[in-house]
C-alpha cells in the first residue's frame, strides 16, 4: 500500500472513531469544544473560511495552542532546549511549525498548509512519521496519545490552509496602520 494510501485510510478511519463515543468534548454540532464552531462564542473562530472542512466549522490556531500545544506539548518543545528546535509555546509555536522543514525529514515541512498528508507534525502525532518515535513523547506507554477528535481537528486546521492566529493577523494589520 502506497504511502498516500495509507494516510488516507488513516484519515478514513480516524473520522469514524471519532464519530464513537459519548460526545463527551464535543459541542451540539459534534465539533471538539472550542474548535471554532458556529456554536461558539467567536473568540475561538479562525477569521478565514473554510476550504476544506465539510461541517463548514472552521478550526483556529488558538483552540490547538490552547487544547494541544500548550498543556501536552510545551511541556517538552518550550526554550533554547527543545528538541529538534520546536518550540510549540504560545507566541512562537505558529512561526515554528508553518512553512517551516522538519529536523528529521528536512524534505517535509512540519506543517504545509493544505496538504495534512504531507505535514510531518501530523505524521508524527498519527504515529505513521518514518522517523522517530510517535509524539506525544512515550506515547502510548508513558502518557497518552492524542485522541482522534483533537488529530481530527489538527488535521482539519492544516486541511483548512493552517491560518494563523487572529492576534498575528491584528498586530500587522494595526502596524501597517501605524506606518504611513
Amino acid at each position: 500500500m502506497s504511502r498516500s494510501a495509507a494516510f488516507s485510510f488513516v484519515i478514513a478511519a480516524l473520522a469514524l472513531a471519532a464519530c464513537a463515543g459519548n460526545g463527551e468534548g464535543l459541542d451540539q454540532n459534534g465539533n471538539p469544544i472550542g474548535s471554532g464552531s458556529s456554536s461558539s462564542s467567536g473568540a475561538s473562530s479562525s477569521s478565514g473560511s473554510s476550504s476544506g472542512s465539510s461541517s463548514g466549522a472552521t478550526v483556529a490556531f488558538e483552540t490547538i495552542q490552547d487544547q494541544v500545544f500548550t498543556p501536552i506539548c510545551s511541556k517538552c518543545h518550550a526554550g533554547a532546549s527543545a528538541p529538534e528546535g520546536m518550540q510549540l509555546s504560545a507566541g512562537v509555536a505558529y512561526d515554528m511549525i508553518v512553512n517551516v522543514p522538519s529536523q528529521e525529514v528536512p524534505t517535509l515541512d512540519r506543517i504545509l498548509p493544505g496538504d495534512p498528508a504531507n505535514s510531518y507534525l501530523v505524521q508524527k502525532i498519527m504515529g505513521t512519521a518514518a522517523v522517530g518515535a510517535q509524539m506525544p513523547d512515550g506515547c502510548p506507554i508513558t502518557q497518552p496519545c492524542l485522541d482522534a477528535a483533537t488529530i481530527a481537528m489538527i488535521v482539519q486546521w492544516v486541511s483548512e490552509g493552517a491560518p494563523p492566529p487572529a492576534s498575528s493577523s491584528l498586530s500587522a494589520a494595526a502596524t501597517d496602520q501605524v506606518n504611513p
